[in-house]
């Protein structure tokens, strides 16, 4: 399989997901949702994401935790459950 090149139109189908995907949570935060697109994109190699969303992919929740933001924290479920659950 060929790898994808992230262009500005696939990046906008990743964030609509994401939109998509939090909107099941009640999670409305621009913030949360880019996250959740950048899990995404890191999970399908089209990116790398930072640590907090590298220890997310990885499964590595000790990690996950204390590299989390407060918005990142009150909503790790929802992130989490992206990895897995989310998908363009």
């Amino acid at each position: 399989m060929e790898k994808q090149i992230l262009t500005n139109e696939l990046y906008d189908t990743y964030v609509d997901t994401a939109k998509s995907f939090a909107k099941l949570y009640n999670v409305e935060s621009e913030h949360v949702i880019q996250i959740i697109a950048s899990v995404m994109m890191h999970r399908d190699d089209l990116r790398p994401g930072g640590g907090f969303v590298q220890a997310v992919v990885e499964n590595d929740l000790y990690m996950a935790v204390g590299r989390a933001d407060p918005s990142c924290f009150a909503n790790l479920k929802v992130i989490v459950a992206s990895a897995k659950q989310c998908y363009v």
